[in-house]
């Protein structure tokens, strides 16, 4: 935001300029003028067309061909090198600088999708990665759509995973849509874990609706009792302790509260294949970037939002395409490169991360060897 203040001449000036008959209109800049320069910039350079698809067709060319993009393009459920017309259109791209550091850090990803950020029924979905050096997630693959089913999110998941992977855990919320597309592009060859801020969510949800007496401390009670026991059986890191707690909650709940503990069964512990997805237990002992929830994506839509989008939601697709490749990329890399150099003020993980790699340089070998163990060619520390 630019105050017009900056821009009006001084009253001396203008009363002079009066007196001289040479006061025109530019010696008064508004807060209205300096908006509407700024979207007349924006529309001409972000839509290159006057048609919206045929603007988004020449994005796509743009990037593929000047700024060495990686594009993809899909239409009615198939692969295309081109787009015909408005029916089922999807469309991704990652930069040079977005695919390395994909490349890195493909082991563990996270997936969600930001909601009214474009017009026309458009989806943008985001593969994010959290970036050790800057300890935020970091948006490195963009998808838009408006093909609401699984298909083109298959397509371009498959094309990224050959790209950049292979991708072993993707984390995500509990979305329909994300799920069976990621099933149906891995086979089964990736881990998804749920978000557990979302799983909790749910189910506590659940919780108010069902678990309910006549006495309302009495309910409040049992309420924050369930939510407790399942807690327990999130976070409970031991595989064996974590199998004995289901079973004490099936005993406990299924004669209190059966519908509720149907719902539980069904939906969280009915089945190992689900049981995966959300407990900590089947986690232990595996790399995946510490994304038990989607705080990285959380993060990440936060600024798109806040510092990017502000008021103006809901934009045409070619507009998104132009602010995430010439504006919200170029942040964030001019964000790597500050916190490489030590420029600006740090975050407090950033701080943290200092402090912990002091304690380190400060141990001896026996206690670091202590401390260290080998997980799937990496070696990690115990926390």
């Amino acid at each position: 935001d630019v105050c017009s203040s900056e821009f009006t001449a001084p009253p001396k000036e203008i009363r002079h300029k009066m007196l001289t008959g040479r006061l025109c209109r530019d010696d008064f800049i508004t807060n209205d003028d300096v908006s509407n320069i700024c979207r007349a910039y924006w529309k001409r350079t972000s839509e290159l067309d006057s048609n919206p698809i045929q603007s988004l067709c020449k994005w796509m060319t743009k990037l593929e061909s000047s700024d060495q993009y990686s594009v993809f393009r899909a239409q009615n459920g198939e692969l295309v090198l081109s787009l015909k017309d408005y029916k089922s259109v999807s469309v991704g791209f990652t930069s040079p600088w977005q695919l390395s550091k994909l490349r890195l850090s493909a082991e563990a990803v996270g997936l969600d999708s930001p909601h009214k950020v474009s017009t026309g029924g458009y989806e943008l979905y985001t593969i994010i990665i959290h970036d050790p050096l800057t300890m935020r997630g970091v948006p490195v693959a963009f998808m838009l759509t408006n093909d609401q089913s699984a298909r083109p999110l298959e397509l371009w998941l498959s094309e990224m995973n050959k790209l950049a992977g292979p991708f072993k855990h993707i984390t995500t919320d509990d979305s329909r849509v994300e799920f069976r597309a990621i099933q149906d592009a891995f086979e089964g060859s990736v881990k998804i874990h749920l978000c557990l801020w979302h799983v909790a969510r749910a189910w506590s949800q659940k919780i108010r609706q069902i678990v309910r007496v006549a006495d309302k401390e009495e309910t409040l009670k049992m309420q924050e009792q369930a939510r407790n026991s399942l807690h327990d059986i999130m976070y409970e890191s031991e595989m064996r302790q974590a199998n004995l707690l289901i079973v004490e909650f099936r005993q406990e709940w299924s004669t209190r509260f059966p519908e509720f503990a149907d719902y539980i069964e069904d939906n969280y512990i009915g089945s190992e294949e689900r049981r995966k997805k959300w407990m900590k237990a089947y986690r232990t002992g595996t790399f995946y970037a510490a994304m038990d929830t989607n705080n990285f994506v959380e993060s990440w839509h936060n600024t798109l939002k806040n510092t990017f989008l502000g008021k103006h939601y809901k934009l045409r697709p070619d507009r998104v395409v132009y602010l995430l490749s010439q504006v919200v990329i170029s942040y964030f890399e001019k964000e790597e490169l500050q916190t490489q150099v030590q420029v600006g003020r740090l975050t407090r993980g950033q701080i943290a991360d200092i402090l912990r790699q002091r304690e380190v340089r400060s141990m001896d070998d026996e206690i670091i060897q202590r401390h260290a163990i080998r997980l799937d060619g990496k070696y990690c520390v115990k926390s």
